[in-house]
């Protein structure tokens, strides 16, 4: 939903001044091993470790956003969500804001 200009009809900036976008895109990985959560492969006594077996094997995630561009400014708002990654555990979001500028005339 929204206007958007194909990215091939110019590559800097939108010649009729602005334009708006919503995106989108889902996700879902396959952990085999977790280093971050199992512990390294040296740290075999670490008290703070998840057992193979309290891993989420699957593993999704979702984001979603805006996107507004006048000329060569732009601004972008997005959200991520991410699945738990163990028994227990919570999902979580997050999100993301961002202010570009475009310099030069072609890339």
């Amino acid at each position: 939903m929204g206007k958007l200009t194909h990215w091939l009809d110019y590559v800097v900036a939108p010649r009729h001044g602005w334009q708006v976008y919503v995106f989108g895109s889902a996700q879902a990985d396959l952990v085999l091993y977790d280093a971050t959560l199992q512990g390294g492969w040296f740290s075999q006594g670490a008290e703070n470790k998840i057992a193979a077996n309290e891993l989420n094997r699957m593993v999704g995630s979702v984001e979603y956003g805006l996107s507004f561009q006048i000329r060569r400014f732009s601004a972008d708002l997005s959200v991520q969500h991410i699945g738990s990654e163990f028994e227990g555990a919570q999902s979580h979001a997050w999100g993301h804001l961002s202010f570009k500028y475009q310099f030069g005339n072609k890339l």
